[in-house]
């Protein structure tokens, strides 16, 4: 599968579909491979049929499945068991911050590398006010990703996705580019997506730190 959806796998896709609106085969090959597209992709497919589909049960199911799959590139990825610097299984932070920013890079990406000076400024500037930061990091080769630890010397959370966890990312993760951010809130809810470094970024940190703030009763008292 790939993420985001092949553009001209999809093109040939969409062909097939307009050329039968109406067959049910078609539907129901869609159906028994919908594993191999993401979501987003199943939806622009069923898209191109015509209404008359909608009348088989494996439209429905179709259906159910989105619903079920709807949170894909959204959620907080503590359900994935990543590997730390000591070979251990690891879970993102679930701490009490108001922000978790969550940046996937990779030791052999240069704009990754550039975007870390500036990361650390970000955690320097608003850590005592809720921002924690966790990077993973898709390397394929672990003593790689160990040697740009040393170097870099990130003082927060580093993670990496390998083997399953990698498979994981993937199936639930349009990790298309990179380095690719993910600002979460307090209760692990999704604020916003940043692929490459943004520099809204930190404009954004700051405005939900201010909005938690405003939340609580007396907290700025």
């Amino acid at each position: 599968m790939s993420n985001p959806f092949d553009k001209k796998v999809h093109e040939h896709n969409k062909k097939i579909i307009k050329s039968y609106p109406d067959s049910y085969l078609i539907l129901k090959q869609l159906y028994s491979y919908k594993q191999f597209f993401v979501p987003e992709e199943i939806k622009k497919l069923l898209s191109y049929f015509n209404p008359a589909v909608k009348q088989y049960d494996l439209y429905e199911s179709l259906q159910n499945y989105l619903a079920e799959n709807k949170l894909f590139d959204t959620k907080y990825p503590s359900f994935i068991k990543f590997e730390n610097a000591n070979g251990e299984k690891e879970k993102v932070s679930t701490n009490n911050q108001s922000v978790h920013l969550i940046v996937y890079w990779a030791s052999w990406c240069l704009p990754c590398r550039k975007e870390i000076p500036e990361l650390k400024k970000l955690l320097t500037k608003y850590s005592n006010t809720g921002l924690s930061i966790t990077s993973i990091s898709i390397d394929g080769n672990k003593h790689d990703w160990l040697a740009a630890l040393e170097f870099e010397k990130m003082n927060w959370q580093q993670l990496l996705a390998i083997d399953s966890s990698r498979m994981q990312l993937n199936e639930h993760y349009a990790i298309n580019a990179i380095p690719k951010s993910y600002l979460y809130n307090s209760r692990k809810q999704l604020i916003k997506t940043f692929t490459g470094f943004d520099v809204g970024l930190e404009e954004t940190i700051r405005k939900v730190i201010q909005l938690n703030f405003s939340l609580v009763p007396n907290a700025l008292k």
